[in-house]
Order: C-alpha cells, then sequence, then structure tokens
C-alpha cells in the first residue's frame, strides 16, 4: 500500500520535451530539405539522360539489325522524342514515345541553336548517325549532355562508327 501522501510517479513525457523534440526534428527538416531537393534534382536529370542514352542506343542497334534507317525524333518544345516506326510495349498501336517532362524524369530537353521544331537524331542502315547532335538535360540546377557523334566509335577500333555519349 502506498503511504497517505505519496506521489505516484506517472510514466509519459512533459510537454517541455514534446515541444523540445519537436524543434529538434524542425531544425533538422529546415537543414535537410534544400539538400534533399537539389538530390532529387540531380537524380532527375540522370535518370532522364541515361534514358534518352539508351533509347539512341537502341535506335543504332535497331538500324544495325534491321540494315534500315532509324529515327528518334526529339521534341524540345513538349519535352517528349519517338523512336519513329516503332511500337510501344505497353500501347502497340502508338509509336514509341518518351515525356522526360513527367515523373519520374522532370527534366527539359533543349539543343544549343535549336529554333523549333522537331530535332531528327537519325542512324543510317550500319547504325551510324547522320550528324553531330548536343542535347542538354536539365532538372533544377543540375544539366546533363548528351551528344551523339558519327565518326569514329568509342573504342577507338575497328567496327561500327559513331558513338552516343553522356557527360
Amino acid at each position: 500500500m502506498a503511504a497517505r501522501g505519496a506521489r505516484t510517479i506517472r510514466a509519459g513525457f512533459t510537454l517541455v520535451e514534446l515541444v523540445m523534440v519537436l524543434a529538434i526534428i524542425a531544425v533538422v527538416a529546415a537543414i535537410a530539405a534544400p539538400r534533399w531537393g537539389r538530390s532529387m534534382a540531380r537524380w532527375h536529370a540522370d535518370a532522364a539522360a541515361r534514358r534518352l542514352c539508351a533509347d539512341l542506343a537502341w535506335a543504332q542497334s535497331r538500324a544495325r539489325i534491321t540494315s534500315s534507317s532509324q529515327t528518334l525524333q526529339i521534341n524540345p518544345s513538349t519535352g517528349q522524342y519517338q523512336l519513329l516506326g516503332v511500337a510501344d510495349p505497353d500501347h502497340p498501336a502508338a509509336v514509341y514515345t518518351v515525356s522526360l517532362g513527367q515523373s519520374p524524369y522532370a527534366s527539359t530537353v533543349s539543343s544549343p541553336g535549336w529554333s523549333g521544331g522537331p530535332l531528327n537524331v537519325v542512324f543510317d542502315g550500319y547504325g551510324n548517325p547522320a550528324g553531330s547532335t548536343t542535347l542538354v538535360i536539365q532538372s533544377g540546377d543540375f544539366q546533363r549532355t548528351v551528344t551523339v557523334n558519327p565518326g569514329a566509335n568509342s573504342t577507338g577500333g575497328a567496327g561500327i562508327a559513331g558513338s552516343v555519349s553522356l557527360q
């Protein structure tokens, strides 16, 4: 039995302790939020540039395999690109289309000297690009550059000329 007048101890936190924990969480969140935003912008730019590189390599490979030209048409004003003549795996009646402006990429695409209209990256039947193209992918403050170059392949040896690179 508890003695009369003795205080009982209750488990729990005081209001002061709870307010202190909330203040610490708020300070940590205020420090982390800008870094989180920058890291997400970097991730978006990297993911979009890698997707574009993969699809350019796919177009180049399809050109070699089919021995016919393949065109990747990029529309910087909408942030979309299409691999012309290729069906979308999810929607077989539609052309293969990727929108870099939507999730998960949330990026824009541009090209130095672009004056409007679509940009075409054409690979001939041997997989050689018809010309040099530089594309800039941007998300927030981060940019990635995708370059398509005709000429010597990236390994420097004999074989199919032309390269796609990410910088």
